[in-house]
């Protein structure tokens, strides 16, 4: 009896210290896991402000270029109407080199 009563005992001692490793490696690598996944989280959140910052750039630069642009045709509109006399209606006389 007392050998059956051992080898139950040699069974869960034989079990603890195997199962031990195995599950200290898997809460170990539950951690690297957890703080591998943290740092990629802290990395992607890095991309995405310097995203948004580029995106806020590039909307500024974007508004700028037409507002430039705007202006552009306002004076080529306004100099158009005094270089151009025949656009307002006016004749000049032909110089004498001109038919």
């Amino acid at each position: 009896m007392s050998e059956s009563t051992k080898k139950p005992e040699q069974a869960e001692e034989n079990t603890t210290p195997e199962t031990a490793p195995a599950e200290d490696t898997k809460k170990a690598e539950k951690k690297a896991s957890k703080s591998s996944k943290k740092d990629r989280i802290a990395e992607l959140e890095k991309e995405l402000e310097k995203a948004q910052q580029s995106l806020k750039e590039s909307a500024d630069n974007f508004l700028r270029l037409a507002a430039e642009y705007d202006n552009l045709q306002a004076f080529a509109a306004r100099e158009g109407r005094h270089k151009n006399p025949l656009k307002n209606g006016c004749r000049r006389e032909a110089s004498p080199g001109h038919r």
